[in-house]
């Protein structure tokens, strides 16, 4: 799927950390933070350091 992404977006080269790409971290922790959003969306107070630590990062990338 990023490959393919990647393909057809390659801004977004800097976005993500390739070697994270390569060992699967990056689509792991993609699928975990959905699930835990998806599970939590009507408690997102409960999810405080997490949601903060995501939020951080999409800010300092400015997206």
């Amino acid at each position: 799927m990023f490959h393919q992404q990647f393909a057809h977006h390659p801004e977004l080269w800097h976005v993500f950390n390739m070697a994270n790409q390569a060992s699967g971290t990056q689509a792991h922790a993609l699928l975990q933070s959905s699930l835990l959003f998806v599970t939590k969306f009507d408690q997102l107070d409960t999810l405080g350091q997490q949601a903060r630590m995501i939020a951080a990062k999409h800010v300092s990338l400015d997206i």
